[in-house]
């Protein structure tokens, strides 16, 4: 379930609702034929009759191949995102349905050293010889409250990859979340296995939106912490794109036109060995002179180096000799700060999964039957004040009608003390970031090496372990990726 930076390409579709009718042949007794008309449910209202989604690519985009394109003065990916919006067709029941550009972005896209790359908040992307993008088109503009089905196709990091495998959403979720997809989700997402594939049945919200499941919580980028889509990103073959020089002669190039409207920004977020980093830019400070080298003595062969940041549950709560009938809270002796060990989906008091929106403010409203559902990010610090018994498990209560699994929780990390020490290697092609306490970055980076540095503390901040380097302030934290001990 690791966050990627990815955007998807959204093709507006205007579908027009059919009331099939079923013609029924009767004979009279005079062995006439009497036609009679008996209607059926309409197509969509429910996972027996979800309309068919099926899309094309024409010949300009091979689907198969790497598409070359021509580096042209001011280009992104929305030019890219556009150019595919032109030249993918969508039929839903075996009726084409018109497409407009208004394209949203979500697709994978990588430099030269295949890191991911992204641009902080909105906005495009400008593109550089070398790039390549793994791209997909998702049906939009669908009915709202309606069932639609389509075959999975690959996701565009496995295309990007060269992974031929077809991830299946529920299995994901399965692997991931205690107790899989919730009831609620299950009631308007079905799978169906076929010779031929793996087939989605989903219903949309009362705004024609696919579920899905998300963190609300972004990233000092503008990036969503913890995001799945339930197989609406699957719906077209991903088609991947490269960025070519602008002198490139080949008659395979593609020429995307750039559209003047679209002011792109340089990628401004870098993602190394699973990590999301900032580019090291004009405002950040070489600090390589304050940090220095020690020769080690006798006195540092003594090593403490903790232990392992291994997440432990709280202790197991028994099942309930007697059920309650109506369900209540348990309140606990105290509120307890605790952190979740697994990613998890949040519940009502009813136990279904609780879904939300944004309101204008870009404030989290919680709603009844549209919007995302709600996730929870592991190792999230929580505080819990109740737990609850329904759907024969444990619940612990973290707001008002907000619950989780109680399998889920565990107790917080510490900050460990420790006497340990290690070379950060760097350099000025290699710069090595500082990061503050809170896991973010202090716009500081070492850019030589430096051997046998100190280190007196290690914490585990935003899935990472870091230590610090001891005799410095707050903002003067290293990635262990970063240190040969």
């Amino acid at each position: 379930m690791k966050k990627n930076t990815k955007y998807s390409v959204l093709i507006a579709a205007a579908l027009l609702a059919v009331t099939p009718v079923a013609i029924n042949n009767l004979s009279n007794n005079d062995g006439s034929i009497v036609v009679k008309a008996d209607t059926v449910p309409e197509t969509g209202k429910d996972a027996e009759h979800a309309y068919t989604v099926e899309s094309t690519y024409d010949s300009d985009v091979k689907v198969n191949e790497t598409n070359k394109v021509r580096m042209t003065s001011g280009l992104t990916d929305d030019d890219i995102t556009d150019w595919l919006g032109e030249h993918v067709q969508f039929t839903v029941s075996g009726k084409s349905v018109d497409q407009t550009d208004e394209n949203e972005q979500d697709f994978t896209i990588r430099n030269k050293d295949g890191n991911d790359v992204a641009v902080s908040g909105s906005g495009a992307m400008q593109m550089q010889p070398g790039y390549k993008l793994s791209v997909s088109a998702t049906l939009a503009g669908a009915k709202p409250n309606t069932w639609y089905k389509w075959k999975l196709r690959q996701t565009v990091n496995d295309k990007i990859e060269g992974n031929s495998k077809i991830s299946d959403p529920v299995k994901e979720v399965e692997k991931g979340f205690t107790g899989g997809l919730p009831k609620n989700v299950n009631s308007i997402f079905k799978e169906e296995n076929k010779p031929d594939g793996i087939y989605v049945k989903a219903k949309t919200d009362k705004f024609g939106e696919f579920p899905k499941a998300s963190s609300p919580d972004k990233d000092e980028h503008g990036f969503a912490l913890l995001d799945i889509d339930l197989g609406s990103d699957q719906m077209t073959q991903p088609v991947i794109f490269e960025i070519v020089d602008t002198n490139y002669n080949g008659s395979d190039a593609i020429d995307i036109p750039h559209n003047p409207e679209y002011v792109g920004k340089p990628a401004d977020v870098i993602t190394e060995n699973g990590h999301d980093e900032d580019v090291i830019g004009s405002d950040s400070t070489d600090v390589s002179n304050s940090i220095d080298d020690h020769e080690l003595t006798s006195e540092d062969s003594t090593v403490d180096n903790g232990t392992d940041f291994v997440p432990t549950p709280l202790p197991e709560l028994e099942k309930p000799k007697e059920v309650q009938s109506p369900v209540k809270d348990i309140p606990l002796k105290a509120n307890k700060a605790v952190m979740l060990i697994k990613d998890a989906f949040v519940y009502n008091g009813k136990g279904e999964a609780v879904r939300y929106k944004f309101d204008k403010n870009h404030q989290i409203v919680i709603t009844k039957d549209e919007g995302n559902y709600l996730l929870e990010r592991k190792y999230d610090k929580i505080t819990i004040s109740a737990k609850r018994f329904m759907d024969n498990h444990w619940f612990y209560k973290i707001a008002d009608d907000q619950y989780v699994r109680a399998n889920d929780v565990g107790k917080r990390f510490k900050v460990q003390k420790i006497k340990t020490h290690g070379t950060i290697k760097a350099s000025k092609k290699h710069k090595v970031r500082l990061y503050k306490a809170n896991g973010q970055y202090a716009k500081k980076y070492l850019a030589k090496t430096k051997k046998n540095v100190y280190f007196d503390k290690k914490m585990f901040v935003k899935n990472s372990v870091f230590y610090h380097i001891k005799g410095k302030g707050e903002n003067y934290w290293v990635r262990k990726s970063s240190i040969k001990f």
